[in-house]
């Protein structure tokens, strides 16, 4: 098994599939910097199917994470 970090994630799909593309933000200063840079890392194509079970499953574990640390909001 190979572990990546990922701290910026997309996602597009298809009928058939959704795809997740994975990777890390290179900008150090957003401020300064005309836009985000992004390096790709890893995409995980997903049936359907699958994409369902892993929202299931990620509702599940954040609920958990905000019952243990208390909730948190996301901006997007």
């Amino acid at each position: 098994m190979q572990t990546s970090y990922a701290n910026v994630i997309n996602v597009l799909s298809t009928r058939e599939e959704f795809s997740l593309f994975f990777g890390t933000n290179q900008t150090w200063n957003l401020a300064e910097a005309p836009g985000l840079e992004v390096k790709l890392g890893n995409r995980v194509l997903l049936t359907p199917y699958a994409a369902k079970r892993l929202q299931l499953l990620l509702t599940d574990r954040l609920a958990e994470y905000e019952k243990r640390f208390g909730p948190f909001n996301l901006t997007a």
